[in-house]
C-alpha cells in the first residue's frame, strides 16, 4: 500500500501551512507579550496618576494648608530679612532679659556658629546663670511662651554655694537652694 496523499506537491503546501502557522503563532505570542509589558506599565503608572489626581482635587486644601504652616512658621521663626548676626544678637538679648526678669544672673553668654537645615538657619546659644531652683521654673515657662520659639537642647543643672555668716548659717535673705545653669539653645531664621 502506497502513500498516495503523501504527494512532494502535498508536502510542500502542507510545509507552508505549518511555516505560516508558526510565524503567526510567533507574531501573536510577541504581541501578547508587548501588551504584558504595557499592562504591567499601566498597572504601575495608575496609582501614581491617581495621587496626582487627588492632589489636584485637594488643591486649595493644600494651599490653605501652605498659608497656614507659613504664617504659624512666621511666628515661630525669625523673619529672612535682616543680617543674621543681628538677629542672633537680638536672640541673644531677648533670652538674656527674659532669664534676667525671671530671676537669673546671667553671668556669660555666646552666639554659637549656626547650622543651615534646608530652608531655615538654626541661631545657636549658650548662656550660663546663676538663681534660686524657682527662676530656673519662671525661665523654662518663659522661655515656652517666647515668640520667635526658643528650643532648649540641652541644660546642665549644678548647685550653687549658700554663703554662710560666721555662725554658720545661711546669710539673710540668702536662698537656700541656689544653682548654675548652663543652656544650650536654638531659634530657626527663615532664609527665604
Amino acid at each position: 500500500m502506497s502513500n498516495s496523499w503523501l504527494t512532494p506537491g502535498r508536502l510542500v503546501v502542507g510545509g507552508t501551512f505549518a511555516l505560516v502557522a508558526v510565524v503567526v503563532l510567533y507574531v501573536l505570542a510577541s504581541l501578547w507579550g508587548i501588551r504584558q509589558g504595557y499592562a504591567e506599565h499601566i498597572d504601575r503608572v495608575e496609582p501614581r496618576t491617581a495621587r496626582l489626581l487627588g492632589v489636584q482635587e485637594r488643591e486649595e486644601d493644600l494651599a490653605a494648608a501652605f498659608t497656614r504652616a507659613n504664617a504659624q512658621l512666621a511666628e515661630l521663626a525669625y523673619p529672612a530679612n535682616g543680617d543674621t548676626a543681628m538677629t542672633a544678637a537680638a536672640m541673644q538679648q531677648s533670652v538674656r532679659n527674659v532669664m534676667t526678669e525671671a530671676g537669673f544672673t546671667v553671668s556669660g553668654s555666646q552666639i554659637l556658629p549656626e547650622r543651615r537645615e534646608g530652608d531655615l538657619l538654626e541661631l545657636r546659644l549658650d548662656v550660663t546663670a546663676v538663681g534660686s531652683i524657682d527662676a530656673l521654673a519662671q525661665t523654662l515657662d518663659d522661655l515656652r511662651a517666647a515668640r520667635p520659639l526658643v528650643i532648649i537642647e540641652s541644660v546642665t543643672i549644678k548647685p550653687g554655694r549658700v554663703r554662710r555668716s560666721s555662725d554658720g548659717t545661711p546669710r539673710a535673705g540668702e536662698d537656700r537652694r541656689p544653682l548654675s545653669a548652663r543652656f544650650k539653645m536654638v531659634s530657626l531664621r527663615m532664609l527665604k
